[in-house]
């Protein structure tokens, strides 16, 4: 089978394979979407490594540098006096001022005095008393957004600090951050969220405690694949084994489209045939780096009844 580099490689074999006219504008079609349906549940199927990606994210502590000088009850913009806005709180972040328990998410910085409340599609409001006198306050970030090819978590960990950050679930998350909404320290705890109203959804990492400081947390994750649709388009799945769509292509078609299930189901074998070997090299890259070491069972050997010798017989095969 020739190179299959592009997306329209990869339909073009297909129908060579089938023998079929694809300048039919209907074939041709049908024939892209066998593709990419492929493409879409073979990625689904496993954490391929082919599908794996480092990534990382920088964790902020909180900012508190100055005081709020003015802000109005039901107002939308916060003045400072003393801070530096603009290099250390981003659109995102939250504030919570002194005698206020409300959080307020921020929606631009206006300047290094100034900041305007509210999210990219809502206005947010001042609830608290106006403020007129130098207030304190706390900025910071509890949601981090990730990579638009987000999928799944793999690894995190911190490259500077000797620990791991432990996944928990969102409820259990909230239930932290409430419970240690004013302790700070190195991120213990991670969970994900995602917006599913945007398209692909948004994906979003909240850590607990709040960072002390600032850290860079890399993570291996695992890609989502988007549809191909350029003819020059390039799929993830590694060149060796793209002849897996042509042949899952070939047999969605024999079968369901030139009513040929006998032909779809060897079409069909083959691509099974050649995912068994993908998986094997799967399976090669999970075990590779891992050392292999006999275990010394001889402390666990029991000593036998009314002897006083130990029995060569219990152990002899774990040895």
């Amino acid at each position: 089978m020739p190179s299959l580099d592009t997306f329209e490689d990869i339909w073009k074999q297909t129908g060579l394979l089938l023998v079929q006219d694809i300048t039919d504008t209907d074939i041709l079609n049908t024939l892209q979407q066998g593709v990419n349906m492929s493409y879409d549940q073979l990625a689904k199927s496993y954490r391929f490594w082919w599908l794996q990606k480092e990534a990382s994210v920088d964790l902020k502590p909180k900012y508190e540098t100055g005081n709020i000088l003015t802000t109005t009850q039901d107002g939308t913009t916060i003045v400072g006096t003393g801070t530096s806005w603009s290099g250390n709180v981003a659109a995102g972040d939250k504030i919570l001022i002194a005698g206020d328990q409300e959080i307020y998410p921020i929606q631009s910085v206006d300047s290094d005095t100034g900041i305007t409340l509210g999210t990219a599609s809502d206005a947010v409001a001042y609830k608290g008393s106006s403020i007129s006198t130098a207030t304190s306050y706390k900025i910071f970030r509890d949601v981090y957004a990730l990579s638009s090819d987000f999928f799944d978590m793999l690894r995190p960990h911190d490259a500077f600090a000797p620990f791991l950050i432990k996944p928990v679930g969102i409820n259990r998350m909230r239930f932290l951050q409430e419970l240690n909404f004013g302790g700070e320290g190195p991120p213990q705890h991670y969970t994900l969220a995602s917006d599913e109203t945007s398209s692909p959804p948004a994906q979003e990492l909240i850590v607990e405690p709040f960072p002390d400081q600032r850290y860079t947390l890399y993570f291996d994750y695992v890609r989502q694949v988007t549809a191909l649709s350029a003819t020059s388009d390039v799929p993830l799945t590694p060149r060796e084994f793209r002849d897996i769509h042509v042949y899952e292509a070939a047999a969605d078609f024999a079968q369901f489209r030139a009513n040929d299930p006998e032909r779809g189901d060897r079409f069909r074998a083959i691509a099974e045939a050649r995912k068994l070997v993908m998986m094997q090299h799967q399976k090669s890259r999970d075990t590779e780096d891992r050392p292999v070491i006999r275990p010394d069972l001889s402390a666990y050997r029991r000593v036998s009844v009314g002897a006083k010798r130990f029995d060569p017989n219990f152990s002899r095969n774990f040895g």
